[in-house]
């Protein structure tokens, strides 16, 4: 049949006409099966307002069935071409199989994708000849269901007119007579069905997230899915108090209540058809039986749409189509933080539609046998042909019903990770070996509690830099460390400025295949230190009288700038620790090339001290002289260093001879200062520069190398000194105090002693 070609509102108009045709011949067929009751108070509709009310209240959803998950499953086969394959197949009703095959035994991890579960899963790989079943939660794990109610209610006339309002009040009685004129006319479709939306309990942002949508075609009997209803009659009330029996009311109904509606599940697809009764036409009426003509209506949809679209932390959009009962259609959902001013993505289905795409008429021959024959032969049918229509049809569609949900929603926690990092305060003055803090601060930018790990570079290695490696911070919250660095003391830092970086790393953005980071820079001014080493070289040095000693005197610049270092020496007083003289080293012995040296960082130079020690040195032993050597910095006189050096000088037979010089003239001194007899202390003084005559004659010799005659010079001494005791013993508490004799004769005894040493010395 050729299509006749139609423009759209000509198309609708002629839609119209055919379908009031067939539903006023449907009413005729039904009106004879229609009790005439009377009205439902409840239907009597006032004003359109109670109307929508009432039809609202029919309509009230109700989560009273669960809705079937049929499909057909889908399978993927993968090869690792490592003797390894894996076979899966997802029913899409939230469990899939896993089936691995390798030639080896063995275990290993299965790491489910972020939108499938937040663990893994051990899966036992099994021989070539085994097979292993695992049930892995799917992506959906969340369901939400939802009756949705398409179609539309029209009210044609909603009438009520009061016409009488007559009461009496009587001493003993009271009453009441009303009439009212009632007229209601509708007419409506109602098409439920329920959406099951399967949805991620949560979501990771910059992912994409599988969901499902199906539509479960539905009959409930309170929608009144097809609805026409005819009301007009006269209402008469009426009502009487009585004492002791209080009000007596009644009501009466006069006149025809039409009311025609039928519950049906929703039809989609082709087979699924609107119950439209069908009507027939005799053609021939004869004894036994009649020939009609039977044209049987057949409306329905091939197609239920709806705009699939998601907002705040989610893109995505499509229309989704159903074309069968219960037939479950995926989606894809991305998530993203694409609103910040939220934490979820909202998955919206909006917009049903139910599309009017399938319209034909049926026209069939009915053999309608009379008494006995029907028993035995039934009414046959034969279908002559059918008139396909569906083009008048095309693009009609029901919408939501007026006044009902029309939206299936959901809020989905979409979980986002980041982090700010600051670094306080961004510069600081540090001198070496000092330590400076920073405050660190972590942010976390995301929706969920995180631990980030936290990492400084950029400075030395020799630095010394303690920071925490991870904080924990809540969602949305802060955290504070510090970062403490102590640049390293050395002469290689150099004053200057130091960049450096800290970075915080998101420790759980990275179990979502993501990452989350941030990082701050800061700096350290590096100030100028000041610091010297000095030593001797050698520490110490050996010479005879008339030597020199000589040394190194070593100076490091430890600082990290150009410095010049005042150079000072400082000598040390052994006092009586030898039997020396002098007791110290005299500064006109000593010699400094230097009194300061300049060096670069780092560097060293050294400076020549020499110490002369002259020949008429006097001492019974070999002595220690000891100096300091000191370094002090010209800019920072705190900045200083030193250290001690020490000069041995060795003793001789010439030293000696001349110590025991020493030791005779402190022995004439003390007589001579004395207040003893004159006589006896000219007696003494006589024998005493005898003994000094004799000492230097034997100082004479050992200068010219001639020691026998030294010696015997020297003996000559120590005779006369034996003298000089027995002198003092013979005056002792006579002339010459007891304690005044007693210390002359000690003094006199050492001087004997060492002159035994001298004479046993031949250097």
């Amino acid at each position: 049949m050729k299509k006749i070609g139609l423009d759209r509102n000509t198309k609708k108009i002629f839609v119209s006409i055919i379908l009031l045709f067939v539903v006023a011949f449907s009413l005729m067929n039904m009106a004879s099966q229609v009790n005439t009751n009377p009205i439902d108070q409840s239907s009597a509709f006032d004003t359109p307002e109670q109307a929508a009310k009432i039809l609202m209240s029919q309509a009230t959803f109700l989560n009273d069935g669960t809705p079937s998950t049929e499909s057909i499953a889908s399978t993927e086969y993968i090869d690792y071409e490592n003797g390894t394959t894996m076979l899966i197949i997802d029913y899409h009703n939230g469990t899939m199989d896993v089936i691995k095959e390798t030639m080896v035994m063995e275990t290993s991890t299965l790491q489910l994708g972020e939108d499938t579960a937040d663990q893994s899963l051990l899966v036992e790989t099994p021989t070539s000849t085994e097979e292993s079943t695992d049930w892995i939660p799917a992506t959906q794990d969340a369901l939400l269901e939802q009756d949705v109610l398409l179609g539309f209610t029209y009210q044609l006339v909603a009438f009520r007119w009061k016409i009488l309002d007559v009461s009496a009040d009587i001493v003993v009685m009271k009453g009441y007579c009303r009439v009212y004129i009632n007229l209601n006319i509708g007419a409506g479709i109602r098409l439920p069905v329920r959406i099951t939306l399967e949805y991620p309990e949560q979501m990771t942002v910059e992912h994409d997230y599988e969901c499902y949508a199906t539509l479960t075609p539905l009959d409930k009997p309170d929608f009144d899915e097809f609805y026409l209803v005819f009301q007009t009659n006269i209402e008469v009330a009426a009502g009487i108090w009585l004492p002791i029996v209080g009000w007596e009311e009644n009501s009466w109904y006069f006149g025809p209540n039409l009311n025609w509606r039928r519950s049906f599940t929703t039809p989609l697809g082709p087979g699924n058809y609107f119950p439209i009764p069908s009507f027939e036409y005799t053609l021939l009426d004869v004894w036994i039986m009649a020939l009609k003509l039977v044209v049987e209506p057949q409306l329905c949809s091939d197609k239920i749409t709806a705009k699939f679209s998601t907002s705040g932390d989610a893109t995505n959009g499509a229309t989704l189509t159903w074309t069968a009962p219960n037939q479950k259609i995926p989606f894809t959902v991305h998530a993203d933080d694409y609103d910040t001013t939220t934490d979820y993505a909202r998955i919206e289905l909006s917009d049903f539609r139910y599309y009017f795409s399938i319209f034909k008429l049926a026209f069939k021959l009915k053999l309608d046998f009379n008494s006995w024959i029907d028993w035995l032969t039934g009414d046959p049918t034969i279908t002559l042909y059918t008139l396909d229509m569906s083009w008048l049809t095309d693009g009609l569609y029901l919408g939501v019903h007026p006044g009902t949900v029309g939206v299936v929603d959901v809020d989905v926690f979409v979980k986002k990770f980041g982090v700010d990092l600051i670094v306080t305060p961004t510069y600081q003055e540090i001198i070496p070996g000092d330590t400076g803090i920073y405050d660190i601060v972590v942010i976390n930018r995301g929706n969920v509690g995180d631990t980030f790990s936290l990492l400084h570079s950029g400075l030395p290695s020799t630095w010394t830099c303690i920071l925490s490696s991870e904080v924990a911070v809540t969602a949305y919250g802060s955290a504070s460390v510090q970062l403490s660095i102590e640049p390293y003391r050395h002469w290689s830092t150099s004053p200057g400025d130091y960049p450096f970086t800290v970075t915080a790393t998101s420790q759980q953005a990275p179990l979502y295949d993501l990452e989350a980071t941030d990082s701050d820079s800061a700096k350290v001014h590096i100030l100028p230190f000041y610091e010297v080493d000095i030593q001797v070289v050698p520490s110490t040095d050996v010479t005879d009288p008339g030597g020199t000693g000589v040394y190194s005197i070593e100076v490091t610049n430890l600082g990290n700038v150009l410095e010049t270092f005042d150079l000072s020496l400082v000598y040390i007083d052994f006092n009586g620790a030898y039997r020396a003289n002098p007791t110290v080293i005299q500064p006109d012995w000593s010699s400094l090339d230097e009194t300061y040296i300049t060096l670069n960082p780092g560097s060293y130079g050294g400076v020549e001290l020499c110490i002369e020690v002259p020949n008429d040195w006097q001492s019974m032993e070999t002595a220690l002289y000891q100096f300091i050597a000191i370094a002090i910095s010209q800019t920072d006189s705190s900045a200083s260093d030193s250290d001690i050096g020490g000069l041995n000088v060795r003793v001789t037979k010439e030293s000696m001879a001349r110590y025991i010089n020493l030791e005779l003239q402190e022995l004439i001194d003390s007589i001579s200062d004395s207040t003893i007899h004159k006589g006896i202390k000219k007696s003494l003084l006589s024998k005493m520069e005898s003994a000094t005559k004799k000492k230097e004659q034997a100082l004479e010799y050992i200068l010219e190398g001639r020691n026998r005659r030294a010696n015997n010079m020297l003996k000559a001494c120590g005779n006369i000194m034996q003298a000089f005791i027995n002198h003092i013993q013979a005056q002792n508490s006579k002339h010459i105090p007891e304690s005044v004799a007693n210390n002359w004769i000690s003094q006199a005894q050492t001087i004997i002693d060492d002159i035994e040493i001298t004479m046993a010395t031949t250097t």
